[in-house]
C-alpha cells in the first residue's frame, strides 16, 4: 500500500498534502534529506559545503505580513528557506491593507525576515517576474528560474524510509519525473 496515493484520494488540498509528505520524509529519512539538501540547497553552499537542514515547519501563518509559506527549512546556520509549492494553481495574489496587490513570492521576500531565502516549486516552467528572479534572497537552480518538481525525483528515489518509499510512485503518478534522455 502506498499511503501517499491512498490519502491523496481523500483530499482536494493537493499542494498541502504533498508538502506534508515531503516534510515528514525529510524529518525521518537521512538519505532523502541529504539528497534533497544537495539538490535544493546547493546554490547557497559556502566553502564548498551544502547547508544542512535542522528543522522543518509547515504552513506557518504570518498574519500581519500576509504570508503563509508551505514549508520552512530552518538551516543549521540559522537561515530559513521559505518554500512555496504549486501543483495546479498559480502564485496567490493578495490585496494588502494599503490596497496594493502583491504575489506570494514578493510578500515572502519583502515582508518576512531579511535572513530568509525563498524557493519556488512548480510542475512546469512559469517564471516569476524579474524583480523576484533578481532578488538576492530568491533561491533557484543555476539553470532555471525556479525549481521543478522533477528536480526532486532523484532525491525522493534516494530515500530508504517507508515514508520516502511512497514518494517516487507518487511523483510518477503526478508526472514529476525527469525527461527521458534520447
Amino acid at each position: 500500500m502506498n499511503l501517499f496515493c491512498e490519502t491523496r484520494k481523500l483530499t482536494n488540498q493537493g499542494e498541502d498534502h504533498l508538502t506534508c509528505f515531503l516534510a515528514a520524509a525529510l524529518e525521518v529519512d537521512d538519505d532523502f534529506r541529504n539528497a534533497y539538501e544537495k539538490s535544493v540547497l546547493l546554490p547557497i553552499k559556502k566553502d564548498n559545503v551544502v547547508p544542512r537542514i535542522k528543522e522543518i515547519k509547515i504552513q506557518v501563518d504570518y498574519k500581519e505580513e500576509h504570508c503563509r509559506p508551505d514549508m520552512i527549512l530552518v538551516l543549521e546556520d540559522g537561515r530559513q528557506v521559505f518554500c512555496e509549492h504549486k501543483i495546479d494553481a498559480g502564485e496567490t495574489m493578495r490585496t494588502l491593507d494599503d490596497g496594493e496587490i502583491r504575489g506570494q513570492l514578493d510578500r515572502y521576500l519583502n515582508n518576512l525576515s531579511n535572513t530568509a531565502l525563498v524557493a519556488y516549486f512548480r510542475p512546469s516552467l512559469n517564471p516569476p517576474d524579474d524583480a523576484i528572479l533578481n532578488h538576492p534572497r530568491y533561491l533557484k537552480p543555476s539553470n532555471a528560474p525556479h525549481f521543478l518538481w522533477r528536480d526532486l525525483y532523484n532525491p525522493v528515489c534516494a530515500g530508504k524510509h517507508i515514508m520516502s518509499s511512497w514518494l517516487p510512485h507518487a511523483f510518477e503518478e503526478l508526472g514529476f519525473t525527469p525527461p527521458v534522455e534520447n
